[in-house]
C-alpha cells in the first residue's frame, strides 16, 4: 500500500492511525537538490529529515501519529517531482 503526493510548493501529511511507513521515494522531476522533508513527532518534536531525491528506508520508525513535511527551498514548487511513502 502506498500514499502518492504531488505538490505545488510545501505541504504537511499526517500518518493516520495505524499506519506504519516502510520507505519514501521523491522523484520523478527536475531540481532535486531544491527538495528537502521533515518527519516529526505528535508532539511536535524534530525526528529525522533529509535532502534531495531518493528513497530512504523509514522502518525504524513506529509513525503514528507523526507528520511528514515536504519543502521547496526555491519556491518554485516541485518541478515534477513527486512524494510516494509506502506502508504497513
Amino acid at each position: 500500500q502506498s500514499f502518492l503526493f504531488i505538490w505545488s510548493y510545501e505541504a504537511s501529511f499526517d500518518v493516520p492511525s495505524g499506519c506504519y511507513p516502510q520507505t519514501l521515494t521523491i522523484g520523478g522531476g527536475s531540481y532535486c537538490n531544491e527538495i528537502a522533508w521533515d518527519i516529526y513527532t505528535s508532539g511536535g518534536s524534530w525526528n529525522s529529515g533529509g535532502e534531495g531525491c531518493g528513497t530512504w528506508d523509514l522502518t525504524l520508525w513506529v509513525a503514528n501519529g507523526w507528520e511528514f513535511d515536504f519543502h521547496d527551498s526555491f519556491g518554485d514548487g516541485w518541478n515534477g517531482n513527486y512524494a510516494v511513502i509506502t506502508y504497513s
